[in-house]
């Protein structure tokens, strides 16, 4: 019985003897581009891609607690609106709680390809510093519980808004035209002398700047010259055809997408997305309908549109050559024109109001209703038939030489926490 009972164990492959846990097989992790262990996010829920600071500089800032469960941008940003949304995600408007600075704040979407999401900071690093280029803050990436997913934001300066958005509510004058000409040139200058080509000018990625001039953004589809082997195309109706049997993009792209961008401001026509009218504007034909209103432009924006949207790359302008043109270089900027303020980004703008306290709002109330009689400070119109206190902000009130403000002794019992509290009965704008 014993024999056979020690014959059969082993058949099984059954033993005695511990496994160390050194010898314990490996417990098996999927890998794939997208996704890691959940533990290791637990142990490294924030960091720093991009912005010239470390993920432990960031992470000491003053009002974010590393023991929260609550994520770095809910503690240290408050949402004030929605900016844009789009395939790649969402845009807000921010306020840093630490420097209560207003900033734009870009949330890619998980479904979004990662590679895509890093291309972008990425190709953030390689811009050169200019102020027609939009600048990076910060980037990080965060795991959220909640979702259980991580999510990637990215920090930039805060625009009024895009030209696609601004030429929906207002029109544009051909003197702002230009000017809006000539920033993006500086812009595509800055970029072509670094080697990198932008591959998606269109007024949707001009931004307004809270200053009041242009800025070129979404650098996403961003191509470097020195290192990427292939490029990616842009927005079909800004698309130069002339880069369809090359993977390799030129600076020319850019200034065939900027004259069609110019086209579309400057004759307020909407650009065709595909068909015949979209060749012929590949081959240096004017669809009819932009031709009244294009003749009325000036004869130098007219060549300058022509000359940017040859059909051949090689006779167009450089950036370089056209900021050299008199009627560019003769533009005053304390002359320009400044954009009309579009109404969702209106009140993020404005400076935040302090609003008196709930109570003083309520007594402020009934004084002007005239159930609560005025302290002594307050005194009534002289040879007044009426004894009692007018309040009219209109009308001028005598006052004596040296008003005395009686503060007010009241017992505050708020949330339980008995005291004393000596408090003005006005707020001190009253």
């Amino acid at each position: 019985m014993t024999g056979s009972r020690k014959r059969k164990c082993r058949t099984e492959g059954w033993t005695s003897k511990k496994r160390l846990p050194s010898q314990l097989p490996s417990t098996p992790v999927l890998s794939h581009s997208n996704t890691r262990p959940r533990f290791a996010y637990l142990r490294d829920p924030f960091t720093v891609l991009s912005g010239g600071r470390s993920t432990e500089e960031v992470m000491n800032n003053s009002l974010y607690r590393r023991s929260s469960k609550i994520t770095y941008s809910k503690q240290c940003f408050e949402v004030k609106g929605r900016l844009g949304h789009g395939s790649f995600g969402d845009v807000f408007a921010v306020r840093e709680r630490d420097t209560n600075n207003l900033y734009a704040l870009k949330r890619f979407n998980e479904d979004r390809r990662w590679s895509d999401a890093l291309r972008e900071v990425r190709n953030f690093e390689l811009l050169p510093k200019h102020p027609n280029l939009l600048q990076l803050k910060l980037a990080w990436e965060e795991w959220e519980e909640v979702e259980e997913k991580r999510i990637m934001y990215v920090q930039t300066e805060l625009c009024i808004g895009s030209l696609d958005q601004y030429i929906r509510s207002f029109d544009l004058s051909e003197l702002q035209v230009l000017y809006i000409m000539r920033d993006v040139l500086k812009a595509l200058d800055a970029l072509h002398q670094r080697g990198l080509i932008h591959c998606d000018v269109k007024p949707e990625n001009i931004l307004i700047s809270t200053k009041g001039f242009c800025m070129l953004g979404d650098f996403g589809l961003v191509f470097d010259m020195a290192k990427d082997k292939a490029g990616s195309d842009g927005d079909s109706k800004y698309l130069d055809t002339a880069m369809w049997g090359t993977n390799m993009p030129k600076p020319s792209m850019d200034i065939f997408s900027l004259g069609l961008t110019i086209l579309e401001l400057a004759t307020k026509e909407e650009l065709p997305k595909n068909g015949e009218l979209w060749a012929d504007l590949r081959h240096g034909i004017l669809p009819e309908n932009f031709v009244p209103k294009f003749t009325k432009l000036s004869e130098k924006l007219q060549c300058t549109i022509r000359r940017m949207l040859e059909s051949d790359p090689s006779l167009r302008p450089k950036a370089s050559e056209l900021l050299e043109e008199s009627f560019l270089e003769q533009l005053d900027e304390t002359k320009r024109l400044p954009f009309k303020r579009l109404e969702y980004i209106s009140h993020l703008l404005s400076p935040p109001v302090n609003k008196p306290r709930r109570s003083e709002r309520l007594q402020i109330q009934k004084i002007i209703n005239g159930t609560v009689t005025l302290p002594s400070s307050f005194s009534t119109p002289p040879n007044s038939s009426n004894s009692s206190p007018v309040y009219d902000s209109n009308r001028k009130v005598h006052q004596p030489s040296t008003p005395v403000r009686r503060p007010v002794t009241s017992v505050s019992r708020i949330r339980g926490r008995p005291g004393i509290r000596i408090r003005p009965l006005f707020p001190s704008s009253c």
